[in-house]
């Protein structure tokens, strides 16, 4: 133990014999991991407010819908015994709260013209909670469950039929036996998200009135959304829904239910994951850089070493303990400042306008980007970074260490 003491001291002296360059390698490591360890998880930030806007607007984490509805939705194609599914799911631990929606197309039409839109029947006490359109309400007030033919609509739409809030506006759809129905509804409010698809396009009514003019009852919904306290549970969650899986009810994740959304968020993590693993890559070679001029640099010492009868496997215990202080200090280094710098946006937030100038709102498929940013540090992210330098630095080291069995001692110290 001693000895293993003594080789600490000497991998410790040996670093401080060239403090320049061992101040450059860890500051290179050091930089490099804090930029991958800031991004990513500003990423994770990123995603994870995308996702839970997302869902918390549209059917939830996951869903239970008609096994055939993403391949042709269609308002026939509902989900029945709705109530029952809900109190079941409902009684699990990782549930927030569940809501129901009743979704189709129809036209909406006034004295200055009509057009298509999709049509969401909604429960108002659970969506003013949890919905982002609640919140954008801009003129006018969002529905509330004693309403009757109030409908809340986009601003683009409301520009488009030059209607106001008050107005009369007249639904028209097919309900699900193919019949033409038809209902009068009075604007009680209008939204502004940000995104044209949904201000253009999307309307929504109370869900009973949403039944009514479909001809649903009172037991059915195009979808049972499920709300969880927590994101990470999903999968664990997915496994005790299953078994409330029928024959007209398939349960549907969110990436199911919103693929382009999940296809952005998936392209996106992969490149910043790519991109920041060859910036720790490239400043990886920093570091065998030090180690191996170390070595070649020190050719002489070793052999005097080897010649006065100092075991081979010592010298590599010595150069791997220089490479493990140096992953050490460097993974420590940007732990600190890449760690530091993500908890202080995780808390206070960034405004992306502080950057870049633009009007309007970001958008995302179909989706409002905050502009807000937040970081979200993860144990996993942290430690596959700082673990992985630290373990590349010491198996960098196994390069040079290969080259003490050739020193010729003989020729080097004549």
């Amino acid at each position: 133990m001693e000895r293993f003491f003594t080789l600490i001291k000497l991998a410790l002296r040996n670093l401080g014999r060239q403090k320049r360059r061992t101040f450059i390698s860890v500051s290179a490591v050091g930089f490099g991991l804090a930029i991958a360890l800031f991004f990513l998880t500003l990423g994770d930030g990123i995603y994870a407010k995308l996702m839970e806007d997302a869902v918390r607007t549209n059917g939830g984490n996951f869903s239970f819908e008609h096994p055939d509805y993403r391949d042709a939705p269609a308002i026939d194609l509902f989900v029945s015994d709705v109530q029952t599914k809900r109190k079941q799911i409902a009684n699990l631990p990782e549930v927030e709260t569940t809501k129901l929606l009743v979704l189709g197309q129809g036209v909406i039409k006034t004295a200055h013209g009509a057009t298509a839109v999709g049509i969401a029947g909604i429960e108002p006490g659970i969506e003013k909670t949890y919905s982002t359109v609640a919140e954008k309400i801009t003129q006018g007030a969002y529905l509330e469950d004693t309403d009757k033919n109030a409908i809340v609509i986009g601003h683009l739409l409301a520009k488009r039929l030059k209607v106001k809030v008050g107005k009369k506006v007249v639904l028209s759809t097919n309900n699900q036996h193919g019949m033409l129905a038809e209902e009068l509804f009075r604007v009680k409010g209008i939204f502004k998200l940000g995104a044209d698809e949904a201000d253009g396009y999307l309307v929504q009514i109370p869900i009973a009135q949403a039944r009514a003019i479909f001809a649903l009852d009172q037991n059915s919904a195009t979808q049972l959304g499920v709300l969880l306290r927590d994101a990470d549970d999903l999968d664990e969650v997915l496994q005790k829904a299953q078994k409330f899986t029928t024959n007209t009810a398939t349960l549907r994740t969110w990436e199911e239910t919103l693929p382009d959304l999940s296809n952005y968020i998936r392209t996106d993590r992969g490149s910043n994951q790519v991109f920041q693993g060859i910036m720790i890559i490239i400043c990886l070679f920093t570091i065998f850089n030090t180690i191996l001029m170390s070595a070649l640099e020190r050719t002489h010492e070793f052999s005097v070493q080897l010649a006065l009868g100092t075991p081979l496997y010592m010298l590599k215990i010595q150069l791997v303990l220089e490479a493990f202080f140096l992953g050490f200090f460097g993974a420590l280094f940007g732990f600190l400042v890449g760690g530091g710098l993500a908890w202080w946006v995780q808390v206070h937030g960034f405004d992306l306008r502080l950057v870049y100038e633009f009007e309007g709102e970001l958008e995302v498929s179909g989706f409002v980007f905050d502009t807000i940013m937040r970081a979200k540090i993860s144990k996993e992210v942290v430690l596959v970074l700082c673990g992985g330098v630290w373990l590349s630095t010491i198996l960098m080291s196994l390069v040079p260490i290969q080259r003490l069995k050739n020193i010729p001692i003989a020729k080097v110290l004549r």
